[in-house]
């Protein structure tokens, strides 16, 4: 398949994030999340309607951040007395790791 034919897959949700997405998250607790697949403006959209539910809807006391945090959303989160701890993705820690080397 050529370059120009590949699309990205889109959410089946229309571009809204139900509640039910966060039933069984343990309120008050600690929550994991991943921000792989933040590409356009649209999926930044997307992830900034959910990170906003998930803080509103659990109250988690932390959330554990897979990839780095678009600018922004970690004061929300601090706002609302909710900790943030981003953990690095591999290629960003092999990056990290090369720079060092170099």
């Amino acid at each position: 398949m050529s370059q120009d034919k590949i699309r990205k897959p889109k959410p089946k949700t229309g571009g809204k994030v139900p509640s039910f997405f966060f039933d069984g998250l343990p309120a008050g607790g600690t929550v994991a999340i991943a921000t792989t697949g933040i590409h356009d403006r649209e999926s930044l959209r997307i992830f900034a309607e959910g990170w906003r539910r998930l803080v509103n809807l659990t109250t988690p006391e932390t959330i554990l951040v897979y990839g780095a945090l678009p600018a922004g959303f970690n004061g929300y989160a601090l706002g609302g007395g909710v900790a943030v701890k981003e953990y690095p993705t591999f290629t960003a820690r092999n990056r990290a790791r090369l720079d060092k080397e170099a």
